[in-house]
């Protein structure tokens, strides 16, 4: 609460009791309306400036959700690149060994054919 109000309400509900106590009831009820005024005003500036921080506080949370889902996605990006580049690594690899022990193969079959009488 902002103290200037409470100091002001502090005031007026001090001089809604002198009144009462000098029997000047109408007096006090204009003080007693002027407190329940003021003090149903501070209520309501006091939600409002809770909602907006909760505004606030959601608007960052939002924020901060949107940047570690980019920096996620990123980081995901890169990793499926990564793993994509090795499984074509390890496919060109696969391919030049089966290439040669087909070829190792190939020549030992031909010598083999050309040892062996027809």
């Amino acid at each position: 609460p902002d103290p200037k109000v409470l100091e002001f309400l502090r005031i007026l509900e001090e001089y809604r009791i002198k009144c009462e106590d000098e029997g000047n009831y109408l007096e006090a009820g204009r003080a007693n309306a002027q407190v329940e005024t003021l003090r149903r005003q501070e209520e309501k500036r006091q939600q409002k400036a809770i909602r907006a921080r909760q505004i606030n506080e959601r608007t960052e949370v939002q924020i901060a959700h949107n940047m570690q889902y980019t920096d996620f996605n990123a980081a995901w990006d890169k990793y499926m690149e990564e793993y994509d580049n090795m499984a074509e690594m390890y496919i060109q690899q696969m391919t030049e060994r089966h290439a040669v022990k087909l070829l190792e193969f190939q020549r030992g079959l031909q010598k083999e054919m050309t040892q062996k009488p027809p």
